[in-house]
């Protein structure tokens, strides 16, 4: 792993279930169990682009599976010394216009404001502006926290900012490859199991 003066990772990560892993080089790879304190102390820096396809359950919300996710986060503490990850989450993807019902391209982005606890007990005393997560061994699961974050600013009723029309007799087909077609075709409603995955990310919360 290398790291500047200033606690910045510029490569990447793997990770083992049940220890916590560190390789060098690791292409296109988010530390999956990580020890947030450590990081936090440290002031570390993560910067990687990880494809679409590693996030699965966000992966399900799309048309399919192509591009990438810029993660561009840092560990760190608030004023009061509480232990936080910040930063900014996006990718570009493909989501179904639910006018005219084609796919169409969208542009994510997710700010993340990430207050972590060893207790609920203390998230009373945490600026407003951060949201809460508990991890009271000190050690998180970073990919699925940030896939958590992507969810949520994938919207629920994505439409072409453009007039579209909407689909009627002689409409032109979706435009997406076969594959793609078949790949989605195959899912349950996206947007319904969005509004699912929202409204139980929202109560952890």
């Amino acid at each position: 792993m290398n790291r500047s003066s200033s606690g910045e990772v510029w490569h990447y990560f793997d990770s083992f279930v049940g220890q916590l892993y560190y390789p060098a080089l690791m292409s296109n790879q988010l530390p999956k169990r990580v020890n947030y304190i450590a990081l936090a102390k440290s002031g570390t820096k993560i910067q990687v682009k990880v494809p679409v396809a590693q996030f699965t359950r966000f992966s399900e919300l799309l048309v399919n599976t192509q591009g990438w996710v810029e993660v561009n986060v840092q560990f760190g503490r608030d004023s009061a010394g509480f232990h936080t990850l910040t930063g900014e989450l996006s990718a570009e993807v493909s989501l179904i216009c639910q006018r005219c019902l084609n796919s169409m391209s969208t542009q994510i982005r997710a700010p993340v404001r990430l207050a972590l606890l060893p207790s609920e007990g203390l998230a009373t005393r945490v600026a407003e502006s951060f949201d809460i997560e508990i991890a009271e061994t000190g050690v998180i699961d970073l990919h699925e926290m940030l896939e958590n974050e992507l969810i949520l600013f994938v919207p629920i009723a994505p439409m072409h900012e453009e007039e579209c029309e909407l689909p009627i007799e002689g409409a032109q087909p979706v435009e997406v490859s076969m594959e793609d077609s078949e790949e989605f075709s195959n899912k349950p409603n996206p947007f319904v199991k969005l509004a699912s995955l929202k409204q139980k990310l929202s109560k952890k919360e």
